[in-house]
């Protein structure tokens, strides 16, 4: 058996040749894959953005003084009285570092997305556009030469 050349590999877990496309363990045939292409995968951004939300409305209450002190007692953390409208504009102010440091670290993903018989498969993801996109050029090519081959 004469083996396909080898059009890509990232030399770990990644190989394009000829007729196949093999990831980790995973050999995917060409002529199985209907369509391929570079997918973009946005970031979750819902929990950033109820850790914000949670965090500016501790903040208002706080600096509003919307709880009054005479309902809840406050906390003594050694000799000091800490009031609850302290304890909900600290509170806050965390929460809305936090959210913010989330929605600043979640970044976008890019992966090939492979459609076959059996649905569609992100194959390959990472937080490096280049890297994918020299996967789909290498599908590109290794498709081309298998049109040319059986025209």
């Amino acid at each position: 058996m004469i083996s396909d050349r080898v059009i890509y590999t990232d030399g770990h877990k990644v190989i394009v040749t000829e007729t196949e496309i093999r990831v980790k363990n995973t050999l995917y045939r060409l002529k199985g894959i209907t369509r391929y292409k570079l997918s973009t995968i946005e970031p979750e951004r819902i929990p950033g953005l109820i850790l914000l939300t949670l965090g500016f409305l501790f903040v208002v209450l706080g600096i509003f003084s919307v709880i009054p002190a005479s309902m809840v007692h406050g906390l003594q953390l050694w000799n000091m009285n800490v009031s609850v409208n302290a304890m909900m504009l600290t509170a806050g102010a965390m929460f809305l570092i936090l959210g913010l440091v989330i929605s600043i670290v979640a970044k976008k993903k890019y992966a090939v997305r492979i459609a076959t018989a059996l649905g569609e498969h992100d194959v390959v993801v990472s937080n490096e556009k280049e890297y994918i996109s020299k996967i789909v050029e290498a599908l590109d090519e290794a498709t081309t030469e298998n049109r040319e081959i059986s025209l």
